[in-house]
């Protein structure tokens, strides 16, 4: 059997379930199973998917009483805006968040969990203060109300305010009850944590000038991403390779820097156009500067990057 037709029937195993239970009318049951299948389908090549069993559920929704009653939406409906967001299908996530807004009523969980995914869309799209807005009114009310929510906020509120151009406001956030002094150093590696813990601090890093020591996180990021298949793992792959690209560029180190900005706009092609595009721009500019780069094709991109990551020896083309 081809990769093809396996990931076809990989995608109709998860897939069917939910559209008997849609096309029954059995909702819950539904809902309850695209739970069960969320994070896997973050993590893998498939999001197109689940936003297409997604749409057919929604169709009949009755958000006034299903998305109240029923406890699992949130989970699948974040999951879905997300998808969307690196989608690029900002008017449609804009229209599900304004249906949820109108079921929330109450300045309780719920409209912090809101404030959460407007915080999250926002950010995606590349509205940083927006999201810092929507991020502060969410965790002022988190803060001030003690509610107990298992949502995440702080988090996405550090990521609004990094970007911001705020990323030492954002490391404490990332660091958690970490030293900064342990994860910077190069043999220090906490494989508990995942590669996003280090990518984010790292960023943060990066912003604030701290060149070398952003390296070291990014290089953890990378390798712990390539050891462990975990939630946004295809987009946090994209995240790694572009800010793996733009500093080794900064240093450079073109060729190698241009060929991890290849492999993010590979690895976002599909699951995050609006990334892709704007990354293999930043691709070309170094292209231009660099023939060598247009010796390097893409069946050996991403073989060149997992080298460096794991750190085997490199071809001499990439030292120029």
């Amino acid at each position: 059997m081809n990769w093809a037709s396996f990931a076809i029937r990989r995608r109709k195993r998860f897939s069917l379930p939910v559209l008997l239970d849609i096309a029954a009318g059995r909702t819950e049951d539904a809902v309850n199973s695209l739970a069960d299948v969320n994070r896997a389908f973050l993590s893998s090549s498939y999001t197109r998917e689940f936003t297409r069993v997604m749409r057919l559920l929604l169709a009949n929704f009755e958000w006034s009483i299903d998305n109240v009653r029923i406890t699992n939406f949130y989970e699948i409906l974040r999951t879905h805006l997300e998808i969307l967001s690196y989608l690029g299908e900002t008017m449609e996530v804009d229209h599900l968040l304004d249906r949820y807004e109108q079921t929330v009523p109450d300045r309780d969980v719920r409209y912090i969990n809101y404030c959460e995914l407007r915080c999250y869309a926002y950010w995606t799209r590349g509205q940083f203060l927006e999201a810092v807005e929507w991020g502060r009114r969410g965790q002022t009310l988190k803060t001030t109300s003690n509610v107990d929510t298992a949502v995440n906020i702080a988090h996405t509120l550090a990521l609004a305010e990094r970007d911001a151009g705020r990323p030492e406001s954002a490391l404490p956030v990332f660091l958690g009850v970490k030293r900064l002094d342990d994860i910077i150093d190069p043999n220090e590696l906490d494989e508990t944590r995942t590669g996003s813990y280090y990518g984010n601090v790292g960023r943060c890093l990066y912003f604030m000038g701290q060149i070398d020591q952003a390296l070291i996180c990014y290089q953890k990021s990378a390798l712990l991403l390539e050891k462990t298949v975990l939630s946004h793992h295809v987009y946090n792959q994209g995240f790694i390779r572009k800010w793996l690209g733009e500093l080794l560029v900064a240093r450079g180190q073109l060729v190698l820097g241009g060929t991890f900005l290849r492999a993010a706009y590979l690895m976002w092609c599909e699951n995050s156009p609006p990334r892709a595009t704007e990354v293999i721009a930043m691709y070309h500019d170094v292209e231009a500067r660099c023939n060598m780069l247009s010796d390097v094709d893409d069946t050996e991109i991403e073989r060149g990057c997992l080298d460096w990551i794991f750190g085997r020896k490199l071809n001499e083309k990439y030292a120029a």
